[in-house]
């Protein structure tokens, strides 16, 4: 799905405890957090998180959970999109900085039998004032598309 060799400058990053194996540009930083989560940053455009669940309810129905969230999010408008062959649920929001500011939050939510997903891209709202730190968060949103694209689930 992706042009020949733009994921030449991509590290692989395997998320075993629930099947997943992503890639992430290799210029950003990672860490493991607690609960799960996954961050993968660029230090001057902003953070990607990658959240997986498994869901363990009897029944469990990814495209209701997925359905739930959109009416929960109505109010942020929520948009599906296309990644990679991955119906992804994706909409912003925003949140005051306690040291003052705004943070810039875009979330995704997808997933695959009973894991799902939670994913989110978060930077300071004010780096888009200025055109060339715009520009860095438009390729970071760039990249966190190609992160996305790249997420497969499987028996590794």
């Amino acid at each position: 799905p992706n042009a020949p060799g733009i994921m030449e400058e991509y590290e692989q990053f395997g998320i075993y405890k629930f099947g997943i194996e992503l890639r992430y540009p290799e210029w950003w930083e990672r860490k493991v957090e607690p609960n799960d989560t996954y961050l993968f940053y660029d230090e001057y455009a902003g953070s990607f998180r990658i959240t997986p669940l498994k869901m363990d309810q009897p029944g469990f129905q990814m495209a209701t959970f997925l359905k739930e969230i959109e009416a929960k999010e109505v109010a942020h408008n929520p948009k599906w999109r296309n990644l990679g062959g991955r119906q992804f649920l994706c909409y912003a929001s925003e949140s005051a900085k306690p040291e003052g500011g705004t943070t810039q939050l875009h979330h995704y939510f997808s997933g695959e039998g009973a894991v799902v997903i939670a994913c989110s891209f978060a930077y300071d709202k004010a780096l888009l004032a200025d055109e060339f730190t715009a520009d860095q968060v438009d390729a970071a949103l760039e990249e966190v598309d190609l992160i996305l694209e790249s997420i497969e689930f499987g028996n590794f």
